[in-house]
């Protein structure tokens, strides 16, 4: 519950030596060698299907079946906590997004391990040459070959649920049916580094799962449409038993924005802390009104909210400064080229929430018309 006692401190993840033992559990790498130059965006795309749980194929599949709740989970830390590993993963689709990975690598491995999934030796090739040409030197980054649709492992990757052991369990919701090789990497990855999976009856994404660490958990409503029902009600024991969620708070998602994801408008930076966006200036009003009834349900919830500025839709690019990533004495934000009128004070208020860390804005021009940034490229492991 909220005001329970600290989660037990958890168990670390496999040093690189031992993941580079039990890669290939990771099963047989895809044979495609960088064949896709269209990336693949955050929200399916129009060819691609979206069926409700109980009409999916992958019921019926070993790897994809959802399993009992499990009877150990305490918690899933909270975005702002202690990290011990970064996950990336570098699909062969994602050439044109490699400077934003040499970005995140860049500042990320000075904070925690790096562990990278790729797909296609050309474009861990392709990665390699950038980091090289960018005269960054890895210092603590392991390199795992693993079958991969996209490269936004925030939304198929796996969560890692504490346990009341202290040991790791991980979560695997159901992710886009077109995309099986993404959906079955938290399986994967957990047959590889030694954790116990859980794949609960929830057809959701990572980006739209957002942990305060004490039970406190934020999803938006588009999780009622992708799982065809009406209230969440119908989803609080699946929240409750695979992640440990003793509150979920559900906030209505952006109008005309393609994912429906939470992390597009809000991060949480505490325990019981949030930043919510705000459109400024009579910018969008329809979702300005979205943002503030979002900050009153939060409010409502028991978190402190704080506001930070949004950047401009008008494009049909919903840029978002809340879609960043915490990782120990350092916070990496996205800001973007074209909309630089809120920055400074986006810049200042992320400063206000994290006093004691750097903030580390990173160009993500042109990773937002993907429909994603920073939070979206990145899973994290907690300590």
């Amino acid at each position: 519950p909220p005001d329970a006692a600290p989660a037990p401190v958890a168990a670390p993840v496999p040093a690189p030596a031992a993941v580079e033992t039990d890669a290939a559990a990771m099963s047989t790498p895809t044979p495609r060698e960088s064949t896709r130059t269209q990336v693949l965006s955050v929200g399916h795309a129009a060819h691609e299907s979206t069926v409700p749980r109980n009409y999916d194929r992958r019921n019926d599949d070993p790897e994809y079946v959802f399993t009992p709740p499990p009877s150990d989970v305490f918690v899933v830390a909270g975005e702002y906590e202690p990290v011990q590993a970064l996950i990336l993963a570098l699909a062969d689709d994602a050439i044109e997004l490699i400077p934003r990975f040499v970005d995140i690598i860049e500042a990320g491995q000075r904070e925690a391990r790096v562990v990278i999934l790729y797909s296609a030796e050309a474009t861990k090739d392709e990665l390699l040459s950038a980091l090289a040409h960018a005269n960054v030197e890895l210092l603590d980054v392991e390199l795992e070959q693993v079958p991969l649709d996209s490269s936004w492992v925030r939304d198929y990757g796996p969560v890692f649920a504490l346990t009341k052991a202290g040991d790791f369990r991980i979560i695997d919701t159901r992710y886009y049916d077109a995309r099986p090789a993404d959906d079955a990497v938290p399986t994967r990855v957990g047959d590889a580094w030694g954790f116990s999976v859980s794949r609960p009856p929830l057809v959701a994404e990572g980006g739209n799962l957002l942990f305060d660490g004490h039970g406190r958990c934020v999803v938006s409503d588009e999780v009622l449409v992708r799982n065809d029902v009406w209230e969440i009600s119908e989803l609080q024991d699946v929240y409750a038993s695979y992640f440990g969620c003793t509150q979920v708070t559900v906030l209505p998602a952006l109008a005309g924005e393609g994912t429906g994801h939470v992390d597009m408008f809000v991060t949480i930076t505490g325990p019981g802390e949030a930043m919510v966006g705000a459109y400024l200036d009579g910018a969008d009003l329809e979702n300005a009104e979205r943002l503030e009834e979002s900050a009153a349900l939060l409010r409502d919830a028991g978190f402190t909210v704080r506001r930070v500025p949004m950047p401009t839709n008008q494009d049909g690019r919903f840029r978002s400064y809340t879609n960043a990533l915490a990782i120990n004495g350092s916070v990496l934000v996205p800001i973007y080229r074209d909309d630089r009128r809120y920055e400074e004070r986006a810049l200042a208020v992320f400063a206000e929430a994290y006093p004691e860390r750097r903030i580390i804005p990173i160009d993500s021009t042109e990773l937002i018309q993907w429909s994603g940034s920073i939070h979206c490229l990145t899973m994290t492991v907690t300590r």
